[in-house]
């Protein structure tokens, strides 16, 4: 099928191009293609559709390769009434009775699923009259299913961060000040959401300077802080922040889990442990404590002084007063003088019997003066043994004396077991306290390993050779956790990632640094795109190793290369509405030199037919008419050049040559206002590294929102515009573009920047959108500096 557009015969008769001499209407060829042809590629290149209809509703032409997201071929509906084609649409034919009704529309349509942003206009004769209309429909389809997916993102994340069981805070990154806090920072601190709104955290008053500058941190992993809240309270958070941007804004999360309870139990459980030491130091009888098996693990000064220590540490040179090393393997039964298998057999019989060990014993070793000392053994609520020791010689050496003092030295031993009774009750208590401490330290242990094995991230922790000691699941399908630890962890990866993974590591072990890379990971049958954060993990003030974070980001740069190929096609489509504003311009630039170049070419024509011609004469027109000829051709390559669909691709370009190209462009739109302009470009400014095209589309944008600023003045002053450029911070060139206009009004500057906000009478509102999508592709920015009654400037940030 032949699908080119045919001017001529598509169109009723009263439509038709109207001659005038050797004038028409019709677009003029040019070397390599015509302006039909180049609509024709547009149509059939894009998802535009391009609609005739006659004063009846009958379509008279149907052309453009968005037809087949609607299931439909070009001219296929030739003939065909609108109003029984889209009976069902309502809205579709209220547009176009209203352009038939000589109005002008633009609306968006949902056709069978199909979602068109359409255009309708009039077409109207030479006497008025209303012939049919014209209509342009662009299938936004598959934008607007992005759009929806990055809404139902967004409210995902804002139900993760306002319903999130840990505190949370979005702070901008630039400014500092508080943009969202969520539902747990306002239980916990007492400070509602409005309160901390657009404030910094040293104006909330809940935080120390040692916690400010730990929260100040855009880069914290597990700092500890400290807050205060409203009601007096004092609470102890374990603090991590991410960096993102977040509707445009360069952000920074900062999510504090809170362990206060945690710490509390820590340091109960470490004050009891000191309570109980110092009081078995000082105790005045022997004190020590054992396992099941008789083996000890801790004896205080007074047990050990009831032995020839230093004979004693012969056969354990490794005993000190007070510790025992438990791979010394010391039980309590070989310490005294007696057949080791019977001490040991009643031991066993007391524990199975469930009763306390009591018996005199005389040590292996004995102190000067010490022949016989009572030993009592009972087992605690923890599992493990408690033992008393008493030195008995005193007792026996009594017994033998005198009978007489029998009374009185039972009466001292009940007095010295109710002593010890008492402390032993009070050991009791100290070690079932201790045993709680313990309890309550190993269930909120067990809730922090139950929230990493519970993480959307993938967490391991490896050690300086990047062998894997923890890791939190193992994603690699019929490979068991089991199997991956002691593995090193660069086995996992490809090759090409192998070697600067190895660096990362080697700059966190070495220099305590936090290093991000981002890699493609073979997953089961596919390759995922990893983000992965490496961390030191210390121990003893020493790097021990390396924590690594990683999230699956496939996803999101799927959606991030989706987005970015429709902001292409969208600046495309809007560099081609940017020439049909300036098609006056296109049509006078054109006029002036092909006009010449006739009047030269009859003039030389007239004159070698009179033969008054001479040869200098004629190589002088000629060389006049090939100037004029090369300077048409010039004006169209550039507006070529322009509109040209073509990849995003970033070079490193001369800043003066995209100024002047975009000031060429709008060098006509220029003429039309009277003004002056001033471009100040220093020549040591550095090439910037930016897809020429697509700044120039912003820089003649730009442009011409100033021209048309100028032109809609109120003001009787001698306006200007001017472009200037510097190196205002490293790494990027700062371009400005200001006018002497009335300033922007009749729109909120907050919202300058949001798609389909304009103050044109005809304007779609989407330029600035794309300007800055444009600009942050780049990693730039463009910003409002001011608007007023003076004018308005714009600042662009260029990568250099």
């Amino acid at each position: 099928m032949d699908n080119r557009v045919d001017s001529t015969t598509d169109l009723p008769a009263r439509v038709q191009p109207r001659n005038s001499g050797s004038e028409t209407w019709l677009p003029v060829e040019i070397p390599g293609m015509s302006v039909l042809t180049l609509l024709e590629s547009i149509l059939n290149n894009t998802s535009l559709v391009l609609w005739v209809i006659d004063a009846n509703g009958t379509f008279l032409l149907s052309r453009g390769a968005g037809l087949k997201d609607i299931g439909l071929a070009d001219d296929e509906v030739i003939g065909q009434c609108l109003f029984d084609l889209y009976a069902n649409y309502p809205d579709v034919l209220e547009q176009m009775r209203r352009a038939l009704r000589g109005e002008t529309s633009h609306e968006f349509t949902d056709v069978e699923g199909a979602v068109f942003e359409n255009w309708f206009c009039p077409l109207v004769s030479e006497d008025g009259e209303t012939l049919g209309l014209v209509g342009i429909s662009n299938s936004i389809t598959e934008l607007s299913q992005t759009r929806e997916r990055l809404e139902e993102n967004r409210s995902r994340f804002e139900a993760m961060f306002n319903q999130g069981p840990t505190m949370m805070v979005l702070v901008a990154q630039e400014s500092g000040k508080i943009i969202e806090v969520n539902e747990s920072f306002t239980s916990l601190t007492g400070v509602s959401q409005e309160d901390a709104a657009g404030r910094k955290f040293d104006e909330l008053d809940l935080f120390n300077s040692a916690s400010l500058e730990t929260l100040d941190n855009p880069t914290t992993e597990n700092e500890p802080f400290e807050l205060t809240t409203r009601a007096g309270e004092h609470r102890l958070f374990r603090l991590n922040t991410r960096t993102f941007r977040y509707q445009g804004v360069l952000s920074c999360l900062v999510i504090g889990q809170d362990v206060t309870e945690e710490e509390q139990a820590r340091a109960a459980l470490f004050e009891s442990e000191i309570r109980f030491e110092s009081l078995a130091m000082q105790a005045p009888v022997g004190i020590f404590q054992c396992d099941h098996n008789g083996r000890m693990f801790f004896a205080n000064p007074y047990f050990w002084s009831c032995f020839d220590f230093e004979s004693l540490k012969e056969h354990y040179p490794a005993l000190d007063e007070g510790t025992i090393d438990p791979e010394l393997d010391v039980c309590w039964f070989d310490l005294f003088q007696d057949e080791y298998q019977t001490l040991q057999t009643v031991w066993r019989r007391r524990i199975n019997q469930k009763t306390p060990f009591r018996m005199r014993l005389s040590p292996f070793v004995p102190a000067r003066e010490v022949e016989t000392v009572s030993v009592h053994l009972q087992e605690s609520d923890s599992g493990r043994f408690l033992g008393t020791l008493i030195d008995m010689t005193g007792v026996a050496r009594a017994e033998s004396v005198s009978a007489l003092r029998q009374r009185e030295l039972e009466k001292a031993v009940r007095s010295r077991t109710a002593e010890l009774d008492h402390l032993n009750r009070k050991l009791t208590t100290e070690a079932d306290s201790r045993k709680r401490a313990a309890e309550e330290l190993q269930l909120s242990q067990g809730h922090l390993q139950a929230v990493l094995e519970n993480a959307v991230d993938l967490i391991c922790h490896v050690d300086k050779e990047g062998r894997i000691k923890y890791i939190n699941r193992v994603v690699t399908p019929g490979v068991r956790r089991q199997d991956v630890i002691d593995s090193i962890v660069f086995g996992f990866m490809k090759p090409e990632y192998q070697e600067p993974s190895r660096e990362a590591l080697r700059a966190v072990i070495e220099q305590g640094k936090q290093i991000e890379i981002e890699m493609q990971v073979p997953i089961g049958e596919e390759d995922r795109c990893i983000n992965s954060r490496w961390g030191p993990v210390y121990s003893g003030g020493e790097i021990v190793g390396a924590t690594i974070v990683g999230t699956d980001v496939t996803e999101i740069r799927r959606l991030e290369a989706t987005a970015k190929q429709r902001q292409d096609e969208l600046a495309h489509l809007s560099r081609l509405s940017l020439m049909g504003e300036m098609s006056a311009r296109l049509s006078h630039e054109l006029k002036q030199p092909l006009m010449s170049i006739g009047g030269f070419a009859r003039g030389c024509l007239y004159r070698v037919r009179s033969g008054e011609m001479q040869q200098s004469e004629l190589e002088s027109m000629l060389e006049q008419i090939a100037d004029l000829s090369l300077q048409a051709r010039k004006i169209v390559q550039q507006t070529r050049d322009f509109v040209a669909n073509r990849p995003f691709q970033k070079t490193l370009n001369d800043l003066n040559e995209i100024i002047n190209r975009s000031l060429e462009l709008v060098r006509t739109e220029l003429s039309s206002v009277p003004h002056s302009i001033r471009v100040s470009v220093p020549d040591d400014l550095p090439q910037v590294n930016v897809d020429p095209t697509q700044i120039q589309q912003v820089f003649v944008n730009l442009l011409l929102n100033a021209i048309d600023a100028i032109r809609t003045s109120k003001k009787a002053v001698s306006h200007e515009i001017s472009v200037s450029a510097a190196r205002e911070r490293e790494g990027y060139v700062t371009v400005r573009i200001r006018d002497t206009g009335d300033g922007i009004q009749g729109i909120d500057n907050d919202r300058l920047f949001a798609a389909f906000q304009s103050t044109k009478e005809h304007g779609l509102g989407m330029g600035l959108a794309i300007c800055r999508g444009i600009l942050e592709n780049h990693l730039g920015d463009l910003r409002l500096v001011s608007t007023s009654e003076e004018g308005t400037i714009f600042e662009a940030d260029l990568p250099g």
